[in-house]
């Protein structure tokens, strides 16, 4: 009896921790903007200093709606939002992409 209530346990357990799991976003940011951006957060995530003409690692973001943002070295302000559901896990990298001359878009990778 303690062998099944254990068992049945477990499985009760495990089916809980995966189910309530988020699905994270693989994002990095390409800027080509002639200027070094400071402070580039995306969501929860900082990937700090983005220097001109650099493309950061990935990094995960939660699944849902959050805010971009940052600050050129002359002083312009980066501000966006994105918005990711619906992905499947480990299969959805995207790049935001800063353009030459500031505009910021979004491509899955």
């Amino acid at each position: 009896m303690n062998k099944l209530l254990i068992f049945s346990s477990l499985i009760l357990l495990t089916f809980f921790s995966t189910s309530c799991q988020k699905t994270v976003i693989q994002v990095r940011v390409d800027n080509q903007y002639p200027y070094d951006i400071y402070n580039v957060v995306v969501g929860p995530d900082n990937f700090g200093t983005v220097t001109s003409g650099q493309t950061t690692s990935y990094m995960n973001i939660p699944e849902g709606s959050g805010n971009i943002s940052g600050e050129t070295a002359n002083n312009l302000p980066l501000t966006g939002t994105y918005s990711f559901s619906g992905t499947s896990p480990g299969n959805n990298p995207y790049t935001i992409n800063i353009s030459s001359t500031g505009a910021v878009t979004l491509t899955k990778n």
